[in-house]
């Protein structure tokens, strides 16, 4: 019986804590913009949340001054005319054409409020 605890205190001594913290965070742009929930250190401006936020994962929210503050924007979008994006059909926006052909361009603007 001493060979089996002596083998046991031996082993325990070799065994590595493979224990980690965990934390969550919320990664955010320069405006406070949210743009990803993570588990991961990765570069950017963060803040550290908590469990349950991190499951919610909600979309709605800006960070302002280290906080989360909800906002409820008034959204919508609109294709308008641009020298940059989508090369689309002259006579039909749903199809997208080669660049090099004739074209007209347009990109998603999106507004938003909150109101």
């Amino acid at each position: 019986m001493d060979n089996v605890t002596d083998f046991w205190e031996e082993v325990s001594k070799l065994l590595v804590d493979t224990r980690h913290a965990v934390f969550y965070r919320l990664y955010y742009d320069d405006q406070g913009t949210a743009l990803f929930y993570s588990m991961e250190d990765v570069p950017g401006n963060y803040i550290e949340i908590d469990v349950e936020t991190f499951r919610a994962n909600k979309t709605n929210i800006k960070v302002l001054d280290g906080k989360i503050v909800k906002i409820n924007p008034a959204h919508t979008s609109k294709l308008v005319p641009s020298d940059q994006g989508t090369a689309c059909h002259v006579d039909d926006v749903a199809v997208i054409v080669d660049a090099n052909k004739e074209n007209f361009k347009w990109v998603l603007k999106n507004y938003e409020s909150d109101d």
